[in-house]
Parts: structure tokens; sequence; C-alpha cells
């Protein structure tokens, strides 16, 4: 006897469903998260001010087999005061003298240091 099926489901479109339901919904919470994100560091430093910083000096971070990195010095001035920043990582790209980079303060902070 040969007996039809009433309702066939085939394993590949429902795999394949679960799937593209999966990465439209990981989609869709990475772009609310990186909105939420994004939206609260803009709150956090929202009263930050920037200024032009220049790059200074440099020092040797690392030193071995796979090549010597350097740690970087800028310097920024606000109302007649100069700051040093060094970067807290190493890199093997030492920029060109006195190159330009824009770093971002907070007046109320600098204020009390």
């Amino acid at each position: 006897m040969n007996k039809k099926r009433k309702y066939s489901f085939d394993v590949r479109i429902i795999v394949g469903g679960f799937l593209i339901a999966a990465v439209l919904l990981s989609g869709m919470l990475m772009l609310v998260f990186g909105i939420k994100d994004t939206y609260t560091l803009n709150k956090k430093i929202g009263n930050y001010n920037t200024t032009d910083g220049y790059f200074e000096s440099y020092d040797i971070y690392n030193s071995d087999e796979d090549g010597i990195t350097y740690r970087l010095t800028y310097v920024y001035e606000v109302d007649n005061k100069k700051y040093y920043v060094s970067t807290d990582y190493g890199t093997s790209y030492i920029p060109a003298e006195n190159s330009v980079r824009e770093f971002v303060y907070c007046r109320r902070c600098i204020s009390d240091y």
C-alpha cells in the first residue's frame, strides 16, 4: 500500500530558516547595543574639549627578535600649561616630528590637576 504523506517537512528549509532568523536577530542586537554604547560614550565625553597635540619624542617600549616597538610622547597645551601624554602601548611606527594629533580633555578635570 502506497500512502502519501499529508505534511512533509524538509530539514534543510527548517535549518536554513533558523540560521537566517538567528543572523538577523544577532545583527539587530548588535545594532541596538552599538547605538546604545555610542550614545553612552557621547554623553560621557560630551563636555570634553579638543585641542591639537604634537608628537615630541619616543622611547623604546620593547625590543626582541620580532623587532623594536616604541612608546610615543605627545605634548598639548591648555591655558598656557603644557601636558605630556605617553602611549601605554608599543608601536613600530614613529610619526614625523611635530605631527599633529587631536586630543580630548576635560577642562574641569585638568583644573584640579
